[in-house]
C-alpha cells in the first residue's frame, strides 16, 4: 500500500494513474482511499474552445469524472462555474454550509466563488457528467434564468432523459469537431440551462416568437453560405418586408439587416478562429460579393478587421 502524499490540487492534471491523496491545505483536494483498487478519481475531461465574450454561452470543458465511494474534495472558494449530471452512485454535497443528497439522474450546479464540500457515498461509485463554462456571457445567463441560486435540480424520468441526451450530443459534437461544432455546444448548452430553469421555475411567461419570424430566422441558419436579403427572409415567413421587420423590432429589438449580418459575421468569425480558409474564401463562402465588402461588415461589427481579428486569435492561443 502506498503511503499518503501531499500534492496541491491542480484539476488539469487529474488523470487515470493518479492514486489516493489528502492534504491540510484550505484550499486544496482531500481523496478518500479506494476499497477495489482502482484510481480514487478518474477523469475523461476534454477541452472544448478558448474563451470568446461574443458567444452567449460558452463551455469550456466537457467529460466525466468518476470516484471512488468516500472520495472528497472541498474548494473554499470555487473558481469555475459547472453543470453537472449524476449518472450512477450518490454523493453528499455542502454548499456554504447546506447540504444536498445526491443521487442518479440529479443535476447539480457549482457556482463561482462558493465554497464546495463534496463527496462520494457507499456502496458504488459515484460517476457524473461536467459541463465546465466560462466567461461573463455564462455567468450573466445563469443569472438571467435564476439558476444562480440553485445548488441542485431533482429531474424527473423524462427530463433526466433529456439532460442525458444533451450532454452525450455535446461530448460528442466536441469530439467530432466538425464546422461550426462551437456554435452547435453554444445551441445545446443554451436548451439545456432553459430546461432546468423551467425546472426549478415553471415554464417561461414570455410570449413564444410569431411563427413567421421562427421561419425567416430558421431559413437563414439553413441557407447562411447563400447571399440572403431581408426580402428573402421575409418570403421565407410568408410575410411582407414590413411586418417583418416589425416583428424584429418587437421581439429582437433590431432589423432583419442587422440580424441577418451579425449572423453572417458570427459564422465568419468561428471560420476564422478554427481553420485555415483565406479571407477571401470565407467572404466567398458566405455569399458576400468581394472580400472588401466582407472586411465592411466585419468590421462594423467586431470593431477590427477579419485578419486582425485572427491574428489576436492566434495569440491568445
Amino acid at each position: 500500500m502506498k503511503k499518503h502524499r501531499y500534492v496541491k490540487f491542480n484539476p488539469w492534471l487529474l488523470t487515470p494513474s493518479m492514486e489516493i491523496y489528502e492534504t491540510k491545505h484550505p484550499q486544496i483536494i482531500s481523496l478518500g482511499k479506494p476499497e477495489d483498487g482502482l484510481p480514487a478519481i478518474r477523469d475523461d475531461i476534454n477541452w472544448v474552445s478558448r474563451l470568446d465574450q461574443r458567444i452567449p454561452v460558452q463551455v469550456e470543458r466537457i467529460g466525466t469524472s468518476e470516484w471512488c465511494p468516500g472520495t472528497q474534495v472541498e474548494r473554499k472558494i470555487s473558481g469555475q462555474t459547472s453543470i453537472e449530471f449524476v449518472l450512477q452512485g450518490k454523493a453528499e454535497l455542502t454548499v456554504n454550509g447546506k447540504k444536498f443528497d445526491l443521487q442518479a439522474n440529479d443535476v447539480y450546479i457549482l457556482h463561482l466563488d462558493e465554497h464546495h464540500i463534496y463527496r462520494a457515498l457507499p456502496p458504488e461509485r459515484f460517476l457524473r457528467r461536467c459541463l465546465f463554462l466560462q466567461g461573463k456571457n455564462s455567468q450573466k445567463l445563469i443569472k438571467q434564468t435564476g439558476l444562480d441560486t440553485v445548488s441542485r435540480v431533482r429531474l424527473s424520468p423524462g427530463k433526466a432523459e433529456f439532460v442525458r441526451e444533451k450532454f452525450e450530443h455535446i461530448d460528442l459534437t466536441n469530439r467530432a469537431k466538425q464546422d461550426g461544432f462551437i456554435r452547435k455546444i453554444a445551441c445545446e448548452t443554451f436548451e439545456l440551462i432553459l430546461m432546468l430553469s423551467e425546472e426549478v421555475y415553471g415554464e417561461s411567461n414570455l410570449p413564444d416568437l410569431p411563427e413567421n419570424l421562427i421561419k425567416a430566422m430558421e431559413f437563414v441558419f439553413e441557407n447562411i453560405k447563400r447571399q440572403i436579403h431581408p426580402e428573402d427572409m421575409a418570403n421565407a415567413g410568408h410575410c411582407s418586408v414590413g411586418h417583418l421587420a416589425k416583428l424584429f423590432r418587437d421581439y429582437l429589438k433590431t432589423s432583419p439587416h442587422h440580424w441577418l449580418e451579425r449572423q453572417k459575421i458570427t459564422f465568419a468569425v468561428e471560420r476564422l478562429g478554427t481553420s485555415r480558409m483565406k479571407v477571401y474564401e470565407i467572404a466567398e463562402e458566405l455569399g458576400y460579393c468581394d472580400q472588401f465588402h466582407f472586411a465592411k461588415v466585419f468590421k462594423k461589427v467586431m470593431g477590427m478587421s477579419p485578419s486582425k481579428y485572427r491574428e489576436r486569435w492566434r495569440k491568445k492561443g
